[in-house]
């Protein structure tokens, strides 16, 4: 069959299924109308002329921000006009996003809206940057000239954004708690397998106070690569998940240490909390590929599902906490309970070449409209949607002419009343869908 590579993948890759979605009576999901939709059939799109980092919707889905190259670019989402470029950075932006809810402003007596978070080098450093935006999308204390949008320049956002030294974590994880007025960051976070490190240089969870403007605690335990954490549904407890085959849970209010989960004798790469709080699935890579559930609260297992053949990247629970959704390598997605480890559906891409299925991982897995509908990416840029109640699904992809000679690093978002899809092609356009 010869050797495979990322070009060969995209040069050769038809997009055909082994398994579809099904109904409860077994029969396979039907194409909406219209579907499915095309480069070229976008309900708007923004031309970024650079491939950029996966976007972030403000709160409110007013406002989307990206980073390309070493800038930060706010554009209003109705009318795609381009408010602002934040400049500080001077390495890749890596990721950005946007705090989740509104700041509260009697309480802080500003006319700050939003609040931006940027990762990305400063000076040969790893920075986390933090940005406050007024309603219009505005650096605050900066306003635009002659009607034209101000761009912050590395002097003039000195006083306008303050910064981490570290990074944030990845496969999805949101950086700031729910209630938006924690911010999670790591530091020291280079692998230890090349070799051991003093205790004061090994990773470490850093919980910052968004209000207060200072570091509330530095969580240390960790003995390798810290890949994902994020605040509780409650905002009363962290969660960490690392390559020493450990997870961890800690109140996030005193800092301690509440329970070490494993450890599980492999790497571990991602997690996700239920929506009651009550339990945590994680993802192990190696030796074998599980997800594991267990409860927060006594930190005893609960289940196991482990019918994957590789690293599963991207975990979602549905809101009511009845179904997770896994996106893994070899072009999979499974569905199923959480306190079974049954398994309930499973969609699989199909490849005459069986070389081809490692170059295809399902991303970015997400329940939307209140659990009705589940949303995910493969990675050479597809984006799926699938509605449980009516069996119906629906595409947002490119034609077979529309052939591209590498894969987006960035992932597709989507707003928070489901209506919006918010894709960055690799063509250099981001593209606004109508869900």
């Amino acid at each position: 069959m010869g050797s495979m590579d990322q070009r060969k993948f995209l040069e050769q890759y038809v997009y055909a299924l082994e398994h579809d979605f099904t109904s409860s009576s077994g029969e396979s999901a039907v194409w909406a109308p219209n579907h499915p939709k095309y480069w070229c059939q976008e309900m708007a799109k923004i031309p970024l002329n650079k491939n950029s980092s996966t976007p972030t919707l403000s709160h409110d889905d007013k406002l989307v921000a990206v980073g390309i190259d070493e800038d930060i670019h706010v554009f209003h989402v109705s009318t795609q006009e381009r408010l602002q470029v934040l400049r500080k950075h001077t390495g890749v932006i890596g990721t950005v996003q946007f705090a989740p809810c509104a700041i509260d402003k009697p309480q802080r007596q500003s006319d700050t809206c939003y609040i931006l978070l940027s990762q990305g080098d400063l000076e040969n450093k790893h920075m986390v940057m933090l940005w406050e935006l007024d309603d219009h999308g505005e650096l605050k204390s900066m306003k635009k000239r002659e009607g034209k949008s101000v761009i912050a320049d590395t002097t003039e956002a000195k006083e306008d954004s303050l910064c981490l030294e570290g990074h944030l974590a990845s496969f999805g994880n949101s950086a700031f708690s729910p209630d938006s007025k924690t911010i999670i960051y790591l530091s020291h976070n280079e692998t230890t397998q090349s070799g051991p490190r003093e205790a004061v240089s090994l990773p470490r969870i850093n919980i910052w106070n968004v209000e207060s403007r200072c570091l509330r605690h530095r969580l240390l335990g960790h003995e390798d690569t810290i890949m994902w954490a994020a605040v509780s549904p409650d905002n009363l407890q962290v969660a960490s998940i690392s390559w020493d085959g450990t997870a961890r849970i800690w109140d996030a209010s005193s800092g301690a240490c509440l329970h070490v989960l494993g450890p599980f004798g492999g790497q571990l790469w991602c997690g996700a909390f239920s929506p009651d709080a009550k339990y945590l699935a994680i993802s192990q890579g190696n030796p074998k590929t599980y997800v594991h559930v267990y409860e927060t609260g006594t930190g005893h297992p609960v289940s196991r599902f482990e019918d994957f053949r590789r690293a599963a990247h991207s975990l979602a629970w549905s809101p009511d906490g009845t179904m997770i959704a896994c996106g893994a390598d070899r072009g999979e997605l499974c569905i199923w309970d959480p306190y079974t480890g049954k398994e309930r559906m499973r969609w699989c891409l199909a490849f005459d070449n069986p070389l081809m299925s490692r170059f295809a991982i399902v991303r970015k897995v997400q329940f939307v409209d209140g659990g009705r509908k589940l949303i995910f990416q493969i990675n050479e840029g597809t984006v799926e949607l699938y509605d449980f109640e009516s069996n119906i699904k629906k595409q947002f992809t490119r034609r077979a002419e529309d052939k591209v000679d590498r894969f987006p690093r960035s992932e597709m978002v989507c707003s928070g009343d489901s209506s919006l899809l918010v894709v960055p092609d690799v063509d250099g356009v981001l593209r606004l869908w109508d869900l």
